[in-house]
């Protein structure tokens, strides 16, 4: 069931990507209110990518921030530690804010949205645009979930790389963003995540060795 509905999820953002309209006529039968598509770029949307901090284990002291790493379950999420800990060099962790996405350079498939503030390890990358709700963070997160072909430990699913790649993104008459279509699009993406997340919940203190 769950598949099936990651390929119908697909289907839909897919739908438009990278097409080209074949003759005039296909596109006078458009509907006027079917927002197009175009490509555009991350950079459009984030302005910055941020790193998380170099926390070796033994530095870790346990509290109820949510840890995030390069892990494919649990949101990414490895524990949880307090506000308080201090990184390899001393520092205070970064705390940064819901909404987020987090992605790895060494492990591109280990994105997600982080739906509550966290903080993360200095091999995984943060996306945050305070105007975007969980709504459209997950339409961007599928966005660059499609963006990770061919990266690996070897060849860096960096920040530079995020921002200059190319995404499609619906659009409106005007060529301005359509939002509201974004914003359904990421309703429905969270409902699947939700689904998958359910089959993938840990317990609340994970064993990190």
């Amino acid at each position: 069931m769950v598949a099936s509905a990651c390929k119908i999820i697909e289907g839909l953002l897919a739908i438009h990507e990278f097409t080209v309209t074949r003759d005039a006529e296909s596109t006078q039968r458009q509907s006027p209110s079917t927002p197009a598509w175009e490509q555009r770029k991350f950079s459009d949307f984030y302005k910055t990518v941020e790193s998380g901090n170099r926390l070796p284990k033994a530095m870790m002291e346990e509290g109820n921030l949510p840890y995030v790493v390069a892990r494919l379950t649990n949101n990414g999420i490895e524990g949880f530690i307090s506000k308080e800990s201090r990184d390899f060099n001393g520092n205070k962790v970064k705390i940064f804010p819901e909404n987020s996405i987090t992605f790895s350079i060494d492990n591109p498939d280990a994105i997600f949205v982080q739906c509550e503030r966290f903080c993360t390890s200095n091999i995984m990358r943060v996306l945050h645009n305070d105007y975007y709700g969980l709504s459209e963070s997950c339409f961007f997160m599928e966005s660059l979930k499609k963006l990770t072909a061919g990266y690996n430990w070897s060849f860096k699913f960096s920040g530079p790389v995020v921002m200059s790649s190319p995404i499609m993104i619906p659009t409106l008459k005007n060529r301005g963003v359509a939002w509201e279509e974004i914003k359904a699009i990421g309703v429905l993406l969270n409902r699947l995540d939700s689904l998958i997340t359910l089959h993938q919940r840990e317990p609340r203190f994970a064993d990190t060795g």
